[in-house]
């Protein structure tokens, strides 16, 4: 159910703005906060390691998928209890704010991937490619979304 109220409907597309939301909201958190505690914690300049950071990222975005997985299978209940399986256009009685979690959680693991990342290239290449570094990080982003829809084509 996309509606707010009687007469405004959300589009499916706007879901995606909680991505950038949690991203704009949690990089001051993670600049102010994180990084000074983690700083205080491990005695380094940059509180954890560049590796680190990527694996904080690609974990929250696992959880992220499990949380996806969890709100479909409530979603396929709810359409189950509904006799609404069989109907593909039939609209579920729940609400678009369950989808929003997963892209928050999305959106943070953004945050720790795109810096973790952005700092490993620029900062394993030698300084004459530096700006390669960046065109690298996007490459591999690149990379990803191929293999991913591959990945799902096949399957």
């Amino acid at each position: 159910d996309r509606s707010i109220s009687s007469t405004l409907l959300v589009p499916a597309a706007t879901l995606q703005c909680f991505i950038s939301l949690s991203i704009l909201v949690f990089i001051p958190i993670y600049d102010r906060l994180f990084v000074p505690i983690a700083r205080s914690i491990t005695h380094k300049p940059a509180g954890i390691t560049t590796l680190q950071r990527i694996s904080i990222g690609i974990f929250l975005s696992i959880i992220s998928v499990v949380v996806a997985a969890l709100v479909e299978m409530k979603r396929l209940k709810t359409a189950r209890d509904h006799g609404l399986v069989d109907f593909p256009e039939a609209t579920v009685p729940m609400s678009i704010w369950w989808l929003a979690p997963q892209y928050v959680l999305y959106g943070v693991a953004d945050v720790f991937t795109m810096v973790g990342m952005q700092e490993f290239f620029y900062g394993q290449v030698p300084v004459e490619l530096r700006s390669l570094g960046l065109s690298m990080y996007l490459s591999v982003i690149g990379i990803g979304s191929f293999l991913s829809s591959f990945m799902v084509s096949v399957i």
